[in-house]
C-alpha cells in the first residue's frame, strides 16, 4: 500500500505541487485573520446588577434589594449561576451566562426580569437610582482617563462640561462601553432649612420636600378646541431660577402662602 502511494506520488508531481500550495496559502491566510493576543480574555459571560441604597446597613441591602433580585433572576434561559454581594449602601448581583450566550440576550432577558424585582422591593427602601446594569465591558477592556482644564473654569463648570457635553459625545464612539466622571463639584440647588422656621410656620421637612418636589414640575391639560383649530393646554411649573424655588409656596397660615424662601 505505501509502495502504491509512493508511485502514484513520482507519478502526479505537480498535482502534489499545487496540494502543497494550496495548504500553504491557506495556512498563511488563516494565520493573518488569527487574532493573536498576548493575554486572552478569559471574563466569564456575565451581566451585572447593582443599586446603590443611601445609609443602609449590609442585613437591609441583603434583605430587602439583593433577595429579591437573585429571586427574580433565577429560571432565566442559559443562566449558570448568580453570585451577589451586600455591602454598606450597595448591592451587586452577577448572573453568569453559558459562554454561547449571546451578551445582548442575556441583557435584554435581564432588564425583563427587573421589573419584577423591583416589584419585590418595599417602597421604603431608599434607592438613590433603581436597579441598573453595569456596562458591556470585560476586566481585559482598555481604560483611558482623560482631566478637562480651562483657564477661567471653577470646578462645578468644568463637571458640568463634563456631564453635559463631553461624556455624552463620548458615548456616541464605537467601542466606548461606560463613561464615568470623577471629581468637580456636581452643580446642586441646595434649600437649607431653618428648624426655627419649621418651629414657627408648624411645617415639617416632609412637606417642604413634598412641596418641591410638587411644584417643579410641567404637566399637560387636554386640549382646548376653538372651531378648526386645537389648542394645546399645559401648565408651566418647572423651577428655572433660585427664585422660582423660593416662590413655592408650602403651606398657608391665615390665608396667607408660607413659601420656601
Amino acid at each position: 500500500m505505501k509502495r502504491r502511494l509512493i508511485e502514484y506520488i513520482l507519478r502526479q508531481r505537480w498535482l502534489v505541487v499545487l496540494v502543497l500550495i494550496g495548504v500553504c496559502t491557506m495556512g498563511v491566510f488563516s494565520l493573518l485573520r488569527m487574532p493573536v493576543d498576548a493575554f486572552p480574555d478569559i471574563s466569564p459571560n456575565l451581566v451585572r446588577v447593582f443599586a446603590e441604597l443611601d445609609g443602609t446597613a449590609p442585613e437591609e441591602v441583603e434583605q430587602f434589594v439583593t433577595r429579591p433580585v437573585e429571586i427574580a433572576m433565577r429560571g432565566i434561559p442559559g443562566v449558570e449561576k448568580i453570585r451577589s454581594t451586600s455591602s454598606y449602601g450597595l448591592t451587586t448581583v452577577n448572573i453568569y451566562f453559558r459562554d454561547d450566550i449571546n451578551i445582548y440576550l442575556a441583557r435584554q432577558l435581564v432588564a425583563e426580569r427587573l421589573r419584577l424585582a423591583e416589584e419585590r422591593i418595599p417602597e421604603s427602601v431608599n434607592m438613590r437610582h433603581g436597579l441598573e446594569m453595569g456596562a458591556i465591558a470585560s476586566g481585559m477592556g482598555k481604560i483611558l482617563a482623560y482631566y478637562l482644564e480651562g483657564d477661567g473654569y471653577s470646578m462645578t463648570e468644568l463637571r458640568t462640561i463634563q456631564d453635559w457635553i463631553v461624556k455624552r459625545e463620548l458615548q456616541t464612539v464605537s467601542g466606548v462601553a461606560k463613561v464615568i466622571s470623577q471629581g468637580g463639584y456636581v452643580r446642586q440647588y441646595q434649600i437649607r432649612v431653618s428648624p426655627d422656621k419649621l418651629i414657627e410656620y408648624d411645617v415639617t421637612i416632609g412637606k417642604v420636600i413634598e412641596a418641591v418636589r410638587r411644584n417643579n414640575l410641567n404637566a399637560g391639560a387636554g386640549i382646548l378646541e376653538r372651531g378648526a383649530e386645537e389648542l394645546v393646554v399645559r401648565t408651566v411649573g418647572l423651577a428655572e431660577s433660585l427664585e422660582d424655588i423660593g416662590r413655592i409656596v408650602i403651606d398657608e397660615r391665615n390665608s396667607i402662602p408660607v413659601l420656601v424662601k
